[in-house]
């Protein structure tokens, strides 16, 4: 043994490379440290929530027991890591073969490995570099059974109601169009950069309609909030919609999020379960974006998240899921666009089509005045309100 007990213990980030062994709880509450050891006593890797550590020595019971997040790799030629890990908490994998997840975390055993080797001069882990093809056999990775029962679609689909999913859909599209707002009102620029409605039929028309059904809602209600007030340009009207919007009313909010679910009520349970983990994998490469710094690596929680999110593309297509991998996820498949608003079930209908109707996604509209349906609706909408005529202006903080 060359380290002690709870080596390891607590570590936000960071590289060790052990050329020896460890005591037991190896690493238990990593929240972000990469590791790679050649041994490990009872409970390695034990409530441990994100991180990555390879193991290519012995190890004793209990294996990832507890673990939330974060990956473990263990090598394994006589085949006692089933029976040693703790079944409750993780499930295994091999890193090769038909298994989805295999040659993310295929790679990146080797990548650890030949960082071992770097740093220690490991004569075992150069042996098994160099008989990679026979070894890779003996590998098996450890996922949290926690985190793919928040973010697999299969898992998700099985364990929740619909009621559970389109609730958990129509919460996400009512906060990301309410943070636009939010954002707006504090910087002081229009919502979306001043677009215009323009009459044609488009995706990005219906994202500024949503902003609009935002406005009309938060408007709708500060007018019942202002006595004597004479209609939406009442400076104490815009004031009372703003503070409804920064504030997120709870009333403005479930107002909305009933809005969302019946626009989403045409939709399956099975597209409802994709939009529900597309959401919590953005969540959680966001929330790893935004607490990574130079010494996090996070190896296999990157790869393990995209390859889920690859699986989720490959469904049939859904609204209002639309694709572009940002950078910020290190994601080499597609992550989702911020979401909007399907406005109607005719629109689902009309999305699904588009690949037969060019002209229709190219904005040309058939030759006379006829609005777009969406446009229609809006139009009734805001007379169905009093929220006067249709805009035909940026959606401006000073109109909140």
């Amino acid at each position: 043994m060359l380290i002690g007990n709870f080596a390891l213990f607590g570590a936000t980030g960071g590289r060790l490379f052990v050329h020896g062994e460890a005591g037991d709880r190896f690493a238990v509450r990593n929240s972000g440290a990469t590791a790679v050891v050649e041994g490990v006593g009872n409970f390695a890797c034990e409530y441990m929530t994100n991180g990555s550590v390879l193991n290519i020595g012995g190890f004793g019971k209990g294996v990832g027991n507890g673990m939330s997040g974060g990956f473990l790799y263990q090598y394994d030629p006589e085949g006692l890591l089933a029976d040693r890990a703790s079944a409750d908490s993780i499930v295994l994998g091999s890193i090769i073969g038909d298994d989805p997840q295999a040659a993310i975390h295929n790679a990146t055993v080797l990548q650890l490995l030949h960082l071992h080797v770097e740093a220690t001069g490991s004569e075992k882990a150069r042996s098994l570099i160099d008989n990679w093809q026979v070894e890779q056999h003996h590998f098996a990775y450890g996922m949290p059974r926690a985190l793919l029962q928040y973010q697999d679609f299969d898992e998700i689909l099985a364990a929740a109601t619909r009621k559970e999913l389109a609730g958990e859909v129509a919460a996400a599209l009512v906060a990301h169009q309410v943070r636009k707002f939010k954002a707006s009102y504090r910087s002081g620029t229009p919502v979306a950069g001043g677009v215009t409605p323009n009459g044609t039929d488009t995706e990005a028309m219906y994202a500024l309609l949503n902003n609009y059904t935002v406005l009309a809602a938060a408007q709708e209600m500060a007018l019942q909030k202002v006595p004597g007030s004479t209609g939406t340009d009442d400076p104490a009207v815009q004031k009372a919609a703003r503070n409804l919007l920064l504030t997120e009313d709870f009333f403005l909010i479930n107002k909305l999020e009933r809005y969302a679910l019946e626009a989403i009520s045409g939709h399956t349970d099975t597209q409802l379960a994709a939009l529900v983990a597309d959401k919590r994998l953005t969540d959680y490469t966001q929330a790893l974006a935004l607490r990574n710094v130079r010494s996090v690596d996070a190896p296999g929680t990157y790869g393990g998240s995209c390859g889920r999110a690859a699986r989720i593309s490959t469904l049939p297509a859904i609204y209002p899921v639309t694709r572009n991998c940002s950078p910020a996820t290190r994601c080499p498949v597609s992550s989702p666009r911020p979401w909007e608003f399907p406005h109607d079930r005719a629109f689902h209908s009309r999305r699904r089509s588009f690949h037969h109707r060019p002209a229709l996604v190219a904005g040309r509209l058939p030759r006379g005045n006829a609005d777009p349906p969406v446009l229609r609706w809006f139009r009734q909408r805001c007379r169905d309100h009093r929220l006067g005529p249709y805009p035909a202006h940026p959606v401006r903080v000073a109109d909140g």
